[in-house]
């Protein structure tokens, strides 16, 4: 009799319970939040260069807007004082605030450009890529590699030095980061000096790359600065595609064959057989691939391609969800620096 009476009341507080569930709180962490960032003064000026359309004034316009589109209805971008803007995010936890600097600080900017190679020679401009490297590596050993380390954005002093790229401006150096291989975290990921040969330059010593295993000193190091550096030469004088040649309709993220995941793009119609064209002409050649400046990957052209193709990548899917959002609206001129983050109002 008592165990029936037990189980009527258990039965009886469910069923009441059921009539008047209570809605899931919030978590604590979760507030408003705003975050201040100003445009650097220096990197503005500089993509400005060759430019008479726009004034700062509307640079710093358009990168409002810009961030806002990033961003989409979460937040509210508005600019404050001379070169900054605020972000008000209305109820952000951690992740939520993590997701959305990452998507506000990537300049995203996207190149697909060609490797330079010594068997180019289109309209009197060729490369001698042993000279090339020849002076690089003097930069390096004469500070360089120190500087690249502290900041990749240094190799700008090489380009802009007397003693810089023989080709000037038809030829430039960009970062590649070699993090741990992702199936042996013990590992480095594979170089491309391997394939690329005079095209590659490493601004990294023996020690560091210690015949590929990561040295326990890196190890202990910061996330942020557990990767090595190297240098890939670029043809600037070839054409290219970028942000505007692609469809922003087109931009996803799915799983390439392999299993893991890729962006997935294609060119805006206007350009789908000139991308054609170029894949065809450069088959058995190198593309790099440039985010942000830094090369991602150096897929090789084995035929003629369509207007579309995939970037892959040791990246996760929130590196690569934060890629496709940052595409689908225009690049910005400078990076952001990020000032502070304060009580939302």
């Amino acid at each position: 009799m008592r165990t029936t009476s037990f189980v009527s009341a258990v039965l009886l507080a469910a069923a009441l319970a059921s009539q008047s569930p209570t809605p899931p709180s919030p978590p604590a962490t979760a507030t408003a939040v705003r975050l201040v960032y100003e445009l650097p003064v220096d990197a503005l000026q500089r993509a400005q260069r060759g430019q008479t359309d726009r004034d700062l004034e509307q640079v710093l316009a358009e990168t409002v807007a810009n961030v806002q589109a990033r961003i989409g209805d979460e937040a509210k971008v508005a600019r404050q004082g001379a070169i900054g803007f605020t972000v008000d995010l209305a109820n952000a936890d951690a992740a939520a605030i993590d997701l959305a600097r990452r998507r506000i600080e990537t300049v995203g900017k996207l190149e697909m450009r060609i490797v330079a190679d010594s068997d180019y020679l289109v309209d009197g401009v060729s490369f001698d890529l042993p000279a090339e490297r020849a002076r690089l590596v003097a930069w390096l050993d004469a500070g360089g590699r120190e500087k690249l380390r502290a900041d990749p954005t240094a190799i700008e002093s090489f380009h802009d030095d007397a003693k810089g790229p023989l080709a000037g401006k038809h030829l430039r150096w960009f970062v590649h980061r070699i993090g741990a291989d992702a199936r042996n975290a013990g590992q480095w990921q594979p170089s491309m000096q391997t394939w690329l040969h005079d095209a590659c330059v490493p601004a990294f010593t023996d020690a560091d790359w210690n015949a590929g295993a990561i040295p326990t000193r890196i190890q202990k190091l910061p996330g942020g600065q557990r990767h090595l550096v190297e240098l890939v030469a670029v043809n600037m004088h070839e054409m290219h595609f970028g942000n505007r040649d692609l469809d922003p309709k087109g931009i996803t993220v799915a799983p390439a064959r392999d299993g893991s995941l890729a962006l997935q793009y294609r060119t805006i119609d206007a350009r789908a057989a000139d991308y054609g064209d170029w894949s065809e002409k450069h088959v058995g050649k190198y593309s790099a691939i440039l985010w942000n400046d830094e090369v991602l990957m150096v897929p090789c052209f084995m035929s003629r391609i369509p207007g579309r193709g995939q970037i892959s990548g040791s990246l996760s899917s929130t590196e690569f969800e934060t890629m496709q959002r940052v595409l689908q609206a225009p690049p910005l001129a400078a990076r952001p620096r990020f000032v502070r983050q304060e009580p939302g109002k």
